[in-house]
């Protein structure tokens, strides 16, 4: 009886210490907003000729953090200036012939900022943007954890295969917003 009892022990135990071990949601903690964006194309060359930074200090087909100041620039990704104080910093690239075509941003907010509420204030501000010259089709978020989170919008051929690229190259990324803009 002892020893059915003590096999049933090391069974229950076993089970525990596997289940603990099992695959968890990974996270990582990137570097910086522009390793974020490095990791999403990778190395690989866009379709198209993009530029990285803000209006403020634009680089040549690459990703690049954007200057917290260039406050036209940021409302353009729905984040107000009421917002920015939030923002640790943020990396961009956007198509080099309009933003309307392709638009992207790694942003990390401060530490204790509350993700969920402010995506939800990007979402509203976002989706109440008045547009020139043209509107994106979608408008795609990312939470990657940390306080990090990826944004794309733009023409849907180009913006939706980066999204997908992104959800499979950062690890733990969810897709928490997806709207379509235009039809």
């Amino acid at each position: 009886m002892m020893k059915k009892f003590m096999i049933l022990c090391m069974s229950f135990l076993m089970t525990v210490t596997l289940a603990a071990c099992g695959k968890k949601d990974d996270v990582k903690e990137y570097a910086s907003t522009n390793e974020v964006l490095e990791t999403v194309i990778n190395g690989e060359e866009l379709d198209f000729p993009f530029m990285g930074g803000g209006t403020l200090n634009m680089k040549d087909n690459a990703p690049e953090t954007v200057d917290l100041k260039d406050e036209f620039f940021i409302s353009s990704f729905g984040i107000k200036e009421d917002m920015v104080d939030q923002v640790k910093e943020m990396s961009s690239m956007t198509h080099g012939m309009n933003q309307n075509i392709f638009n992207g941003a790694a942003v990390k907010l401060n530490d204790g900022e509350d993700v969920s509420a402010y995506l939800e204030t990007l979402k509203e501000n976002f989706l109440g943007s008045q547009w020139m010259c043209g509107a994106p089709e979608v408008f795609y978020v990312l939470d990657l954890g940390n306080n990090y989170f990826v944004t794309f919008y733009g023409a849907e051929e180009v913006a939706a295969p980066l999204k997908d690229k992104a959800l499979a190259q950062l690890t733990g990324s969810k897709l928490v917003i997806d709207e379509k803009i235009t039809e």
